[in-house]
């Protein structure tokens, strides 16, 4: 029995264990209300019977006691007329007596005989009655008082008697029926609590049955098996493999995993020793290199369902001892994961499949989405994370930015986990390389636990760290190293490090990139200086423009609104396309100067928008600026296939905004007042990439905590930024009122983005993320505009695992932030997040 469980799927079981409760819980109900409607049945007899009866019997007495109280009331009587009438009131009572003590009778089945014996006293009574009143009407009181005094008052007392012997007896089978009710309704009770005692129990041995024994265990044991075959140790023994279950596959493919690498390195041993060596090696790593491409998928996908299904059930209500263990088994199975991670990047470049990008890419943005992914981590643990890029660094460069970003993620990783306290650098700088190409240079200093000459001779070998302790202490395959050095050296560098024992090591990396050539591009890019590096435009010809707005977010709506009307710029919102479609065409030809259009939209997005206008003849010269999140260069190419002249990326860079508008909008001149305002699309150059990179002498990063400023260079305060821009000329109440609604609209974002991550609703997180990415950046966030950047790529490949993570640091970026923009525009308000938290 135990076995065939054991061999059932895992979604199988959670089956059996809910459908136990249900059929335990189902016995337990129609247990407690059986009994219950017994007890109601019995009660209400009881009412109907007992209570009834009672009632009768105290209605019969007062029939009685009436006729008494007339009899007596006749011997005062003076007319003899009376008298009689009295005799017919008192035969209605005896009536009426008669006709309770029948209702009685069906009540009162056991009682047949006392109510027969009333009757019969009754009737004796009535009867004495009857004969006083016959005696008073001849005028023969005394004769009348006798018979009351010797005859009639004992047969009433006698017959009062009975009825309430009887009565008594009523009221008393009442009070022991209620008392036995009551024990079996409390013992009712008793059964049924201690029932849904049982099964709780029962369900909660059975859960720690399921989880402990049946899951966390197994996992657990073939971790530590796979972290000892990565250090080529085949002793232990792999347990399990008779299991249909999901763990069952795991251990059949741990178990294939582990002959074929004790057949691959019996290969390998054999190749030294024979004279085909070279083609035994490359026999054995090719068969290596497609068992982990093919054990990849088959150990990932029970792993997959696993970590799913334990993610589900941590999100019900748990006991500790039970979340404790669903923890520790969703912690092993993500550090397994990262083991096959390792080893199938290891596999690529050992086989020689993994190839080299060549793309242009943002250099400082690609640190800065690199720093930004750690910095949590390095706080975490108490540490500052320090930048410097050097002004040799271009903003643009060709090349692989994600094994770029793998080696700068590896370096720090290792600089934050053998770091207890102190501070990680990360320093880049570039040297040329030839007419057109580079050499850039990455360095990460830490102040962590160092290495002796020895330790630093095994380093950047695949399965190897600096000692046994290394791995007891901090875990890990001992690849990331050899996995940088491979990566380096295919992007034409080298790998290197020097160390002090007790005092800190640097790990440094380098690679050959080539030059952007924007300028050279048939889409007519150019490369420009950095925006923080260049002087605000002279934007006062573009006074008194009007300008329309799209945007479906009202924060971003507002923050555009206060920017462009800062320099006299008459502005006009939408919430959609269909809403600008619709004011456009309502307004006389000439209205606007622009539109500036967002492209992610309900209703209407941008892109469909513009290719309405552009359908409409009157709108075909009518300059609209695409200002939107999605800034790849595929974005770029749709707004320009759709119509836009033009391409602005949020968050919105001041200077980059003032230059495309006074590039795509033509305003006349004092001289030429006849010049048209409105310049065909074909005339305007698209604008240029904006660089959102970390620059020196950037505000948003230079202002970041912890980051690290070269010593040229100077710290450049928020006045920099938009919402610096905008307390300068908004009056005080109204900048307050946006920047409450900008902390709020942020608070409020990241605990929907927590909640869609958690939930995984992808759709609601890529609209989630574009809007941050505006809202943030504009208002000078770099951190969360840079994580949301990560975010919506993350959506974009459908990665769950890091959505979830990106949602969490987006959450802690958030306070962090809310609590920048309360110290730097509203110290008043300190409060504020101890009130809305």
């Amino acid at each position: 029995m135990k076995k065939r469980f054991s061999n059932l799927k895992l979604a199988t079981k959670i089956v059996l264990m809910v459908a136990v409760l249900g059929v335990m819980a189902a016995l337990t109900t129609l247990y407690a209300l059986s009994n219950m409607r017994s007890v109601d049945r019995e009660y209400r007899a009881l009412i109907n019977h007992e209570a009834q009866s009672a009632l009768l019997i105290g209605d019969a007495l007062l029939r009685m006691s009436d006729s008494s109280r007339l009899l007596y009331s006749v011997l005062t009587e003076q007319e003899v007329s009376k008298m009689r009438t009295s005799q017919k009131i008192i035969d209605g009572l005896q009536a009426q007596f008669n006709d309770k003590i029948q209702r009685i009778r069906p009540l009162m089945p056991k009682k047949q005989a006392e109510l027969e014996r009333i009757l019969d006293h009754s009737k004796e009574s009535f009867a004495l009655a009857a004969s006083v009143i016959d005696w008073a009407a001849r005028w023969r009181g005394d004769r009348a008082l006798a018979i009351i005094h010797q005859q009639f008052e004992p047969s009433m007392h006698t017959l009062q008697s009975e009825m309430n012997a009887l009565r008594n007896n009523s009221i008393d089978n009442f009070k022991t029926t209620s008392v036995t009710l009551n024990k079996t309704t409390n013992s009712t009770i008793m059964t049924t609590a201690l029932a849904v005692g049982i099964v709780l129990v029962l369900v909660l041995v059975l859960s720690g049955y399921v989880t402990i024994i049946q899951i966390s265990r197994p996992i657990v044991r073939l971790t530590r098996i796979m972290g000892r075959l990565t250090l080529n140790n085949y002793d232990d023994e792999i347990t399990g493999t008779s299991r249909r279950d999901e763990v069952g596959s795991m251990a059949k493919a741990l178990q294939v995993f582990k002959d074929t690498m004790q057949r691959a390195d019996q290969l390998e041993r054999e190749a030294a020793a024979s004279a085909h060596a070279r083609d035994i090696a490359e026999q054995a790593a090719q068969a290596k290199a497609a068992f982990l491409a093919t054990m990849s998928h088959e150990i990932r996908t029970p792993l997959n369902g696993m970590l799913g299904l334990t993610q589900i059930a941590l999100k019900d209500d748990l006991t500790p001892r039970l979340r404790d263990c669903l923890e520790k088994i969703l912690q092993a199975g993500r550090h397994l994961l990262e083991i096959i991670n390792d080893i199938l990047d290891f596999s690529k470049i050992d086989s020689g499949k993994l190839t080299i990008e060549a793309i242009e890419f943002d250099l400082p943005r690609l640190v800065d989405e690199v720093t930004e992914m750690m910095r949590p981590k390095a706080a975490d643990k108490g540490l500052a994370l320090r930048v410097a890029i050097d002004a040799t660094v271009p903003a643009m460069a060709i090349g692989d930015p994600t094994r770029i970003r793998q080696i700068l993620l590896n370096y720090l990783n290792n600089a934050i986990k053998f770091t207890a306290s102190g501070e990680v650098r990360l320093r880049m700088d570039a040297q040329p390389d030839g007419a057109d190409g580079i050499l850039l240079r990455c360095e990460v200093q830490d102040t962590g636990i160092g290495l002796s000459t020895e330790q630093m001779e095994r380093l950047f070998q695949a399965f190897q760290q600096a000692d046994e302790s290394i791995t007891r202490r901090f875990g890990g395959t001992g690849l990331g190293l050899a996995i940088s050095k491979h990566l380096a050296e295919l992007m034409e560098g080298q790998v290197g490090m020097h160390s002090v024992q007790g005092r800190g090591s640097t790990f440094w990396f380098t690679v050959r990139l080539a030059r952007s050539r924007l300028a050279d591009r048939p889409d007519g890019h150019r490369h420009v200086p950095a925006p923080a590096d260049r002087p605000l435009p002279d934007v006062s010809t573009l006074k008194n423009l009007r300008i329309l707005l799209v945007d479906d977010n009202d924060l971003n709506r507002q923050i555009g609104v206060e920017l462009l009307k800062s320099e006299g710029i008459a502005v006009d919102v939408a919430e959609n396309g269909q809403a600008a479609i619709d004011i456009l065409q309502a307004a006389p030809d000439g209205t606007y100067a622009a539109v500036l259009m967002d492209m992610m939209m309900p209703v209407m997005d941008g892109l469909s928008a513009t290719r309405t206008l552009r359908a409409n003849p009157r709108f075909l010269a009518l300059p609209i600026i695409a200002m939107t999140a999605n800034a790849s260069a595929h974005d770029v190419a749709a707004g320009k296939d759709a119509g836009t002249v033009a391409h602005i990326a949020k968050p919105i860079d001041e200077k980059v905004l003032w230059e495309t508008l006074l590039r795509c909008v033509q305003v006349p001149r004092p001289d030429d007042p006849d010049a048209t305002a409105l310049p065909a699309a074909e005339q305007q150059a698209p604008a240029p990439p904006p660089s959102t990179g970390r620059r020196r002498g950037d505000a948003a990063f230079m202002s970041a905590p912890g980051a690290y400023l070269p010593a040229d260079s100077a710290q450049i305060s928020l006045e920099g930024l938009v919402l610096g821009r905008m307390q300068q000329t908004m009056s005080a109440e109204h900048f307050e009122n946006l920047l409450t609604v900008l902390i709020e609209d942020s608070r409020v974002r990241s605990l929907h983005i927590a909640s869609s991550a958690q939930k995984g609703e992808f759709t609601v997180l890529d609209q989630m993320a574009h809007d941050l990415i505006g809202v943030a950046g504009n208002a000078g966030l770099s951190q969360l505009a840079a994580l949301g950047a990560q975010l919506k790529q993350a959506v974009k490949r459908a990665d769950l695992l890091q959505s979830q993570q990106l949602a969490a640091q987006i959450r802690q970026a958030t306070l962090q932030s809310i609590q920048l923009l309360q110290e730097r525009f509203l110290p008043q308000s300190a409060e504020w997040d101890d009130k809305h938290e």
